[in-house]
């Protein structure tokens, strides 16, 4: 497995199994905010926020690489964001996956959904995914571990690259 690809498959079924463990939560517990170490970012954050934002983000990102357009970033209830993770997720892996298979890292894409529209090449877009989706990721396993659901550990890719 190349290690690129297997980060982003990692990334894609630990952000799954995130959405799965907070539909088991009270909403209480959702929209509690939490201390973190890293406030200056997330300062007031919610569990349902930072999911959010893993959905928003591969939202925006599989649009911007596709040339569609997207808005909206709505803090809908955890089964919502589940569903639109289903999507979203599966584009993004699908759409990076591909990109890097057929050696197009370096493509440029114009994102139309900055203001205003912004430059990125493809490979830019992937390393920014996978480097804010693992400081969210991180966040929501230790907003969930406070909520006592401390089964998918802290997020480590080696096992699950080792499997795969």
């Amino acid at each position: 497995m190349d290690v690129l690809e297997g980060l982003l498959a990692h990334d894609d079924a630990l952000t799954t199994e995130l959405l799965a463990r907070a539909c088991s939560l009270p909403e209480g517990v959702l929209d509690q905010t939490f201390d973190t170490n890293i406030d200056v970012l997330y300062g007031g954050a919610t569990l349902r926020s930072i999911l959010g934002q893993l959905v928003g983000t591969k939202e925006r990102w599989a649009a911007a690489l596709t040339g569609r357009f997207r808005t909206g970033d709505e803090l809908d209830d955890i089964e919502s964001l589940q569903s639109r993770y289903e999507r979203a997720g599966s584009d993004f892996l699908a759409i990076a996956t591909s990109a890097l298979r057929e050696g197009r890292s370096e493509e440029m894409i114009i994102d139309a959904s900055c203001d205003p529209p912004h430059t990125f090449t493809v490979g830019g877009a992937i390393a920014h995914v996978l480097t804010f989706a693992v400081l969210r990721r991180s966040v929501a396993l230790g907003f969930l571990s406070s909520a006592g659901v401390s089964d998918l550990g802290f997020g480590d890719p080696s096992g699950y690259i080792a499997e795969h």
